[in-house]
């Protein structure tokens, strides 16, 4: 079931309650953090502390938060403005939702089995739920409780006014309420704290404020985009105009914002950004156009075309002159399709029906597909909408006549051969026949069949299908013979042969007409159907003639 859409829904519902709002100052992103740390005063025998809630979102009971949302909901006025929907029913969807966590991996299915699943948008929020309940219960009614308590999601940033040693009853404390839901922590080492992006600093002096710059962890590899990459340059100049107003933010000083705009441009080096690009980016940002900012005022029309280098900038400036605000997009449909190609191809190469419709109609309706010719005929970004879809579209599509079978084109003096393989449980008791077929210059029927491959062989199988085939080729050089007088009115020939066949009809001679294009084919059962192989094997061969 695909929950996505519901959780969305419901999400929205939730978020708009005034009751998550238990913490009456969460901390939101940085900048929101910068903000609130230039208020506080810190005393020089306090202590700068994080912790961290380990793996918060899987380890997040479930029940227990489903009970904390139903109790703020039955106190919650204002729902019946929001939703049609009364409690139970509310929370009977919720309870859907949260605990649809199965998936598929391979051929075996798994289901989680505690904590809220990673991806699902109702997981951070119900996880904040949680945390603001603990932290309303018991870290703000503890009797040491800490100056300060920001937390971030599952980083808490705190001040610690009461010493080391009460630090880690405290930390002790936290980590028995819950069996699930523990705590690490990080002292200040220094003076100094990382939390976030943000290095903090505090001062030696008592009622001083913080210092900050920009933080990055040791594992950080200073890899952006590359300004070699096939990306349009508004999107490089992006890079470092995202850097420096970084810096500008988290800096407390001058003197840590020249040293985070050096570091920018030797971090920018490596990705292959020249300087004077940077320093003009750096100048653009401090001193910013005014012409610049009235001209992108109110464009009559946004567009967004895929960034092809030397024509989109040519296709922006025409925009440009008609006030036509003109967005680029990286055409990342490619790769994708060639994935996703791949996979149908070894879903058909190996039977695999229940992975792929696809593969399901090629062995029901015995089609051949061209790979080389796919293309993209719907997008969707729904993945249950973009399933259906693909089923739909798969469906809609012509069913081939089973007399068709497998087809090739002739063309003058070509070998070519065909071979049918078990390569599934399903099809095990199925027998196959493999023939390599040439066909004469003159468009007329000349068979050699000179390989014959049959899998789970006995001798008397082969020695009746040598005779059968004996027999066959005998019965082709009379036929040769009768209808070399059409050869003339020939334009095209082409060869069915069916490896397995669950025809029901027992006709051994057909002939149709479709559109301007005549068939015949012979159907000869080589394999009768007996208990253990219910699919009795067939060879048929066929012809097309077209009229000149």
């Amino acid at each position: 079931m695909n929950t996505g859409d519901y959780n969305s829904k419901i999400s929205n519902l939730i978020t708009e309650g005034q009751y998550t709002k238990l913490n009456k100052d969460p901390t939101k992103n940085t900048p929101h953090f910068i903000e609130k740390l230039t208020t506080i005063n810190i005393d020089s025998t306090e202590l700068l502390v994080s912790f961290d809630v380990v793996s918060l979102f899987t380890n997040v009971p479930v029940d227990k938060t489903l009970s904390i949302v139903r109790n703020k909901l039955e106190n919650d006025n204002n729902l019946k403005d929001r939703t049609k929907l009364n409690v139970s029913a509310f929370m009977e969807l919720l309870t859907l939702c949260i605990k649809t966590t199965y998936f598929q991996l391979e051929n075996d299915f798994y289901q989680q089995d505690f904590g809220m699943a990673m991806g699902s948008s109702l997981s951070p929020i119900m996880s904040n739920i949680f945390m603001e309940h603990f932290e309303e219960t018991y870290v703000k009614s503890y009797i040491n409780k800490p100056k300060i308590w920001w937390r971030y999601v599952d980083d808490v940033f705190s001040i610690w006014p009461h010493g080391q040693d009460n630090l880690t009853d405290f930390l002790n404390f936290l980590n028995n309420i819950e069996p699930t839901i523990k705590f690490t922590l990080e002292l200040e080492e220094n003076n100094k704290l990382p939390f976030l992006d943000v290095m903090i600093s505090k001062y030696t002096e008592i009622n001083s404020n913080f210092q900050t710059n920009v933080y990055r962890k040791k594992t950080n590899t200073n890899r952006y985009l590359n300004f070699n990459s096939n990306h349009h340059l508004s999107i490089k100049k992006g890079v470092i105009k995202s850097l420096y107003d970084r810096a500008k933010l988290v800096s407390s000083n001058v003197n840590f914002f020249n040293q985070e705009k050096d570091h920018i441009k030797n971090i920018l080096k490596e990705n292959a950004y020249p300087i004077n690009l940077v320093d003009k980016a750096f100048l653009q940002i401090e001193n910013p156009s005014h012409n610049n900012n009235q001209q992108r005022k109110n464009p009559v029309a946004n567009m967004t075309i895929p960034y092809i280098p030397g024509i989109s900038e040519k296709l922006k400036k025409l925009g440009n002159n008609f006030n036509i605000r003109t967005a680029f997009k990286t055409n990342n449909t490619l790769r994708p399709l060639d994935v996703r190609i791949k996979e149908h191809k070894n879903y058909v190469r190996n039977y695999q029906v229940d992975r792929s419709n696809l593969a399901q109609h090629v062995w029901d309706n015995h089609h051949q597909i061209n790979w080389k010719e796919a293309s993209i005929i719907q997008k969707e970004q729904n993945f249950g909408k973009r399933k259906l879809k693909e089923s739909a579209c798969i469906q809609l599509r012509p069913q081939v006549p089973t007399a068709l079978f497998y087809k090739f084109n002739v063309v003058y003096s070509q070998t070519m051969s065909f071979q049918l393989n078990p390569t599934a449980p399903q099809i095990s008791y199925r027998q196959y026949l493999a023939v390599t077929s040439k066909i004469c210059y003159y468009w007329h029927f000349m068979f050699n069949f000179n390989e014959i491959v049959i899998f789970q062989q006995n001798i008397w199988i082969k020695r009746i299908i040598d005779l059968f085939l004996y027999i066959l080729r005998t019965i082709l050089k009379i036929f040769e013979k009768v209808c070399y007088s059409w050869c003339n009115s020939i334009r095209e020939l082409k060869l069915a042969i069916l490896g397995s066949c669950d025809s029901k009809s027992g006709k051994s001679f057909i002939l149709r007409k479709r559109e301007n294009r005549y068939f015949w084919s012979i159907t000869i059962p080589i394999i009768p159907s007996t208990k253990r192989n219910t699919a009795p094997l067939y060879l048929t061969i066929g012809q097309y003639i077209i009229p000149k």
